[in-house]
């Protein structure tokens, strides 16, 4: 079973997802996260951009920007160092 945390710090979100066994998994529980969260693709939101950051300590975030009708951004960070 698929289990989020999320913290929320206004423009930017950080997401932890438990539970996924492969790639494949995880980046569908990304989507369904933001989707569950922030309704459909392309009429609530879309997808400005997506990319893996590493950060100095190791860790490895998903990084998605995405931007609603009324113009604001949020940018969702999954940390990929709880996968597997």
């Amino acid at each position: 079973m698929v289990k989020y945390m999320s913290k929320d710090y206004g423009i930017v979100e950080e997401v932890k997802i438990e539970g996924v066994k492969n790639v494949s998994e995880r980046i569908a529980a990304e989507y369904k996260y933001i989707i569950e969260k922030y309704g459909i693709p392309e009429k609530d939101w879309k997808l400005i951009s997506q990319a893996i950051v590493k950060e100095k300590d190791g860790r490895s975030f998903d990084v998605l920007n995405i931007e609603f009708p009324d113009g604001h951004i949020k940018i969702i960070y999954f940390d990929r160092s709880l996968i597997y």
